[in-house]
């Protein structure tokens, strides 16, 4: 019997929860990785056998490889979109990231044969800038947008979107060989605070600044800009630990009158990379100028 004509699928890597998920009518697919001669979920959901970050931390400390995501089971991944389009008429998959290619180029194949039930959007975002897709493709089902016109609309939003994490350390860079050892010594020894921000789907650095009241203020200023450009603009923040950074960038953000959705714990993977208590934003306009003609209410 079917109760919906589109639903919208996304995976873990978007760092919702399952309660954040389904209050905004997301489904959730959750995405497991190896670390440690064991697999773990990515997110530490409650009652799973899941990788909290200071398990990771710990043991990455100790020598353990980065965590690396497995891909589902061809059997577990077409039984959740089967399950889905039982209920529904078509199922709109979001996939994305910039460790994640591998996924999107799986959902692609694995659902080539469901081709007119099933839409594979990648957006080559961070873990915050999925989620903000995620949720505003469940709004525009409801407000009665078809798959052509929620792709697009996708699209043209994700081409705003403006993303910064700001790590405190470089540590899990060398480790996750991204930076040498000296890179890591001559960066400590100077108190250097990189941010980094995404560029064709990819991490790039967006700036490099002595100590955390430098990073801070321009991670203050690119969404002060960012505000006067798109008043009213979506936020939400990624963090793995909270900080007096990140508290500061909210007071900010509530000032500026931007509108939250979401706060996000970051995941395994991801936090790997840019190691505790890095914290984040993603933001995403209300609406686009040229395109306020096409919104419906």
């Amino acid at each position: 019997m079917l109760v919906s004509r589109i639903a919208v699928l996304t995976d873990s890597y978007s760092d919702l929860n399952e309660t954040q998920a389904a209050a905004f009518s997301v489904h959730l697919l959750l995405l497991r990785v190896k670390f440690g001669g064991g697999e773990w979920l990515d997110h530490p959901f409650p009652g799973a056998h899941a990788l909290d970050n200071e398990l990771l931390f710990k043991q990455i400390r100790t020598g353990a490889k980065v965590p690396t995501l497995l891909l589902p089971s061809l059997e577990t991944y077409l039984g959740c979109i089967d399950s889905l389009l039982e209920t529904h008429e078509h199922v709109l998959i979001l996939h994305t990231g910039p460790l994640l290619g591998r996924m999107y180029r799986f959902a692609l194949q694995a659902t080539a044969h469901l081709a007119d039930r099933v839409t594979v959007f990648g957006g080559g975002t961070t873990s915050g800038g999925l989620a903000l897709q995620a949720i505003r493709a469940a709004e525009l089902v409801r407000k009665g947008h078809d798959i052509p016109a929620i792709v697009r609309l996708l699209r043209d939003f994700q081409a705003q979107h403006c993303a910064q994490v700001c790590l405190n350390t470089l540590e899990y860079l060398r480790r996750g060989h991204l930076i040498s050892s000296f890179t890591e010594m001559f960066g400590t020894m100077q108190n250097m605070k990189p941010i980094f921000g995404v560029v064709g789907g990819r991490l790039s650095p967006v700036a490099n600044l002595r100590g955390e009241k430098a990073a801070l203020a321009q991670m203050v200023q690119d969404m002060q800009s960012y505000a006067a450009r798109h008043p009213g603009a979506r936020i939400v923040f990624m963090h793995n630990g909270e900080s007096k950074a990140l508290a500061v960038l909210r007071v900010e953000g509530q000032r500026l009158g931007l509108t939250e959705v979401a706060d996000l714990e970051i995941g395994a993977v991801m936090s790997s990379f840019v190691g505790p208590e890095a914290y984040a934003f993603c933001l995403e306009p209300e609406i686009l100028p040229l395109l306020a003609s096409d919104r419906r209410d």
